[in-house]
């Protein structure tokens, strides 16, 4: 009897998680994203200071939804928020449109060919501004970076009107500051920097007015975490007011 019992609590447990898999559609998703087996991986970020919200399509197919389903990804978005989407490696078909509404057809902003290889990571972000819109290609690999306790961070420019160079600075309690990065200009980016963890000061500044602050990393923004790995980006338009001040934002790669 205690056998047939305990087959019985199998099957039925079995039954409950299938159920629960088959009926959460968005998990299943979720967790493709977060476990891909094979493929180019993929991640995506809205940083045009002027468009509205978009979609992403690969060979177009839509690849990418905002906090509902279906809705656009807005600025400063990126997608997924954690880890990549897996997709077929090879030269890839991006474009980057923003969706048709009941009165208004579909808006191409960027159309784009990018090349990917298996088990490679890339970031693909919409930047510029209205007629200079453009997708930039970022190679993510963080293969060689180890696992020892620190946090690894690397720093892209997105600000399209950033005539000056940037500096990003780092200052952590009373330590003297420490510079991510040094005379970026728009759509170059530094490669991973070792850091200690911790709650940071961190600053956007102009590197020929290094007085001048461009922007501050929020608390959200600063603190980073050992054997982690991100990737600081600055966005929106200098001498702007509003949501299209430049601001220091990130992406967790790992």
């Amino acid at each position: 009897m205690k056998k047939y019992y305990s087959v019985i609590m199998q099957v039925l447990s079995f039954v409950g998680v299938a159920a629960i898999l088959l009926s959460c559609r968005d998990e299943q998703i979720f967790f493709q994203d977060v476990v891909p087996t094979e493929g180019a991986r993929l991640k995506f970020v809205h940083s045009a200071s002027d468009a509205s919200g978009v979609h992403f399509y690969v060979n177009d197919s839509r690849i990418t939804s905002g906090a509902a389903s279906g809705t656009a990804l807005n600025y400063s978005i990126s997608f997924p928020g954690t880890n990549y989407s897996a997709l077929t490696p090879g030269s890839l078909a991006v474009k980057i449109a923003v969706p048709a509404t009941a009165t208004v057809a579909e808006t191409v902003l960027v159309t784009s060919t990018i090349s990917t290889e298996n088990n490679n990571y890339y970031t693909v972000a919409l930047a510029g501004i209205s007629g200079s819109y453009e997708a930039i290609l970022l190679n993510d690999d963080v293969s060689a970076i180890a696992y020892d306790g620190k946090a690894y961070v690397r720093f892209v420019n997105l600000i399209h009107n950033s005539t000056n160079k940037v500096n990003v600075i780092a200052k952590l309690g009373t330590a003297a500051p420490v510079t991510i990065a040094q005379n970026v200009p728009y759509k170059q980016f530094i490669t991973f920097t070792g850091m200690d963890p911790g709650d940071y000061t961190i600053t956007l500044v102009d590197a020929v007015n290094t007085s001048t602050v461009l922007a501050t990393a929020s608390a959200t923004v600063r603190n980073i975490t050992g054997n982690k790995v991100y990737t600081l980006f600055a966005r929106g338009q200098i001498g702007k007011t509003g949501a299209l001040v430049p601001v220091l934002d990130r992406m967790v790669n790992r």
